[in-house]
């Protein structure tokens, strides 16, 4: 799914009625593995653009794996540090 964010439309996902940004929560997630670039990374790997994402992401095409980190680690993670 796509949604907008700051006059921007970014790639998401729904899950419990709530959209996760999949750029952003991915990169939360390289972060606390210790990734120093992990904006960086997770824009060259998940990018925030639909049409971008799914030309050139495997992170994308291997989203049954990636998915449920991310929301764990959302609800683990204060709103302020996201």
């Amino acid at each position: 799914m796509t949604f907008e964010f700051q006059g921007r439309n970014r790639l998401g996902a729904e899950q419990d009625g709530r959209v996760v940004d999949l750029n952003r929560g991915y990169a939360l997630l390289l972060a606390t593995r210790g990734v120093v670039d992990f904006q960086g990374q997770a824009d060259r790997e998940l990018p925030p653009d639909m049409r971008e994402g799914i030309a050139r992401s495997a992170v994308l095409r291997d989203t049954k794996k990636v998915f449920p980190l991310i929301l764990r680690l959302l609800r683990e993670t204060p709103v302020a540090a996201i």
